[in-house]
């Protein structure tokens, strides 16, 4: 069976301070902006950092981050969405600190949501983008949102162009697609018609795509179509992706954790 939309369901609880990944999943990876060398890793139970082959938990709330995004302006600020811990949905949330603490920022539309992809655009910081059911879309930062439209196919994730701030893009069950008005209309962005797992853009307006069929795709900017890099991960995929100069970060549906140094051509464990 091709990997779908979701991860692993696992329920078991990371004791407070533990430093490890397992009994959890992963919602998102990215590089934070303060220490390159640190990654981001947004979990069901907290958001934890790994730095020089060590883990440790970032934040004071062992929520379930969801659509976890760093703003491009950096200074410590990220978004989310998700689920707390004692249940519900959190809505979007903002930490100004890097990450420890969290506060409410909006319900969006028909809220409290639980925005399980969301993106801040790079081009743009005010323009957001999540999904709940339906494309609902912020310009002002995230404190206030309205419904742009609709997905094109069942979504696993989505990016936010770096280069136009009203271009989306959407990894779905059906292929990827693209937006060039945040969500009302829909065209496809590449001709494969396999599940893209994940989507991902770089500030120089390159784009990442995985999909079950060819592994993992870039398309460079102004370039015409996406090129394969990386071989399929067979029965895995990748479904969150964090690139920086020289090196990408993966988490994989079966709850791998690994890093590439060569362009996605081979990968290897970033935990035991």
């Amino acid at each position: 069976m091709k990997p779908a939309a979701a991860a692993l369901l696992v329920l078991i609880a990371i004791p407070a301070r533990a430093a490890s990944l397992d009994g959890t999943h992963v919602h998102g990876l990215a590089w934070d902006p303060a220490d390159p060398d640190r990654l981001l890793i947004a979990t069901h139970h907290g958001l934890l950092a790994l730095e020089g082959g060590e883990l440790a938990i970032v934040s004071e709330r062992q929520d379930d981050f969801m659509g976890f995004s760093v703003h491009p302006g950096g200074n410590g600020v990220f978004l989310a969405s998700g689920h707390p811990k004692g249940g519900g949905n959190m809505g979007v949330i903002v930490s100004r600190d890097g990450g420890r603490t969290w506060t409410p920022l909006s319900p969006g539309v028909g809220g409290p949501v639980d925005f399980h992809q969301m993106d801040v655009s790079k081009a743009d910081p005010n323009i957001m983008v999540g999904v709940y059911g339906n494309i609902q879309a912020s310009r002002d930062g995230g404190r206030s949102w309205t419904v742009t439209g609709r997905p094109p196919a069942p979504m696993i994730g989505i990016a936010l162009s770096a280069i136009d701030p009203e271009v989306l893009y959407a990894a779905t069950q059906a292929g990827l697609f693209q937006s060039p008005d945040l969500g009302a209309t829909w065209s496809r962005a590449a001709r494969v018609e396999a599940a893209v797992t994940t989507v991902a853009t770089l500030a120089d307006g390159t784009i990442y795509a995985y999909d079950v069929e060819n592994g993992l795709t870039r398309k460079a900017a102004g370039a015409d179509a996406f090129e394969i890099v990386g071989p399929t991960m067979g029965d895995d995929a990748i479904l969150h992706l964090a690139v920086k100069d020289g090196e990408l970060a993966a988490a994989t549906y079966k709850g791998a954790l690994v890093r590439s140094v060569d362009g996605g051509r081979s990968w290897q464990p970033l935990v035991d």
